[in-house]
């Protein structure tokens, strides 16, 4: 199975980096679902949960806002986290 990096960067630090194999996302419009090789993308984030796909089953991330940019190679998510 294909992964990509994800990075997951807080105003108080590293939330997360490693390989998934998909990574989805409240997006502004709706949810979305980033997987490997995923066309570039930039898109804002808003109130919701990140949940990361990984061979170990996953990760979950509360956000209030943020952005992601993803290309073929990586995903970085720049993120306000709820209280």
């Amino acid at each position: 199975m294909k992964s990509t990096s994800l990075f997951i960067y807080a105003l108080t630090g590293t939330l997360f980096e490693g390989d998934v194999s998909g990574v989805t996302i409240p997006g502004e419009d709706g949810e979305l679902t980033i997987l490997p090789t995923h066309a570039p993308i930039v898109t804002a984030l808003k109130n919701g949960k990140i949940n990361a796909h990984t061979n170990d089953g996953g990760h979950e991330f509360f956000i209030e806002s943020g952005f992601v940019y993803a290309d073929q190679k990586s995903i970085v998510c720049l993120v306000t986290q709820t209280s």
